[in-house]
């Protein structure tokens, strides 16, 4: 099983081993071992999702780095932006967890796209940034939200609704 890769003089192929190892060939030149890196699964049952360890990580360094809870009087959102010029990120977290990508827009000369999550798409993500975010000021930013829109989001899980909270405060520099 592989993929090939042909561009002007350069060729490349690239393979998984049957053991599962992954190889890549360049101009017939031979093939480089390349080592793989084991994506340990995390099911979380209780919102209907499967996410790798690496996909859960990426999604909240995305949301600490990138993302804003924000919303209106009607309802309660998550927004995501990325330049237009890398809109990957953006593309993989809508694959990863639903809502909608909107844009291009144009604003003094900044392009962008924006990934918005609301209502069901919101309700599954909205437990996994309460399960998941780190201990960080977005932490803190998200549970004021949380309270804000508390009346419109979904009540917290069993298992989560009695559990501690452990964020702590963070020292703003003076």
């Amino acid at each position: 099983m592989g993929q090939g890769l042909e561009s002007g003089d350069l060729r490349a192929w690239f393979g998984l081993d049957r053991d599962g190892s992954a190889r890549l060939e360049v101009d017939g030149s031979g093939f480089i071992e390349l080592p793989m890196v084991a994506r340990e699964t995390v099911y979380l049952v209780n919102i209907g999702m499967t996410l790798d360890a690496f996909d859960l990580g990426y999604l909240m360094g995305l949301a600490v780095g990138e993302g804003s809870f924000t919303g209106d009087k009607q309802q309660p959102a998550f927004q995501l932006r990325m330049t237009e010029e890398d809109p990957e990120p953006i593309r993989r977290v809508n694959r990863l967890i639903g809502g909608s990508v909107y844009g291009p827009y144009n604003h003094s000369e900044r392009r962008y796209f924006v990934l918005m999550l609301r209502g069901p798409a919101l309700w599954r993500a909205t437990t996994l940034f309460y399960d998941h975010l780190p201990n960080c000021k977005k932490r803190r930013l998200f549970l004021d939200w949380w309270r804000k829109y508390q009346a419109k989001l979904p009540p917290l899980p069993p298992e989560l609704e009695n559990r501690s909270e452990s964020t702590p405060e963070l020292k703003e520099n003076a």
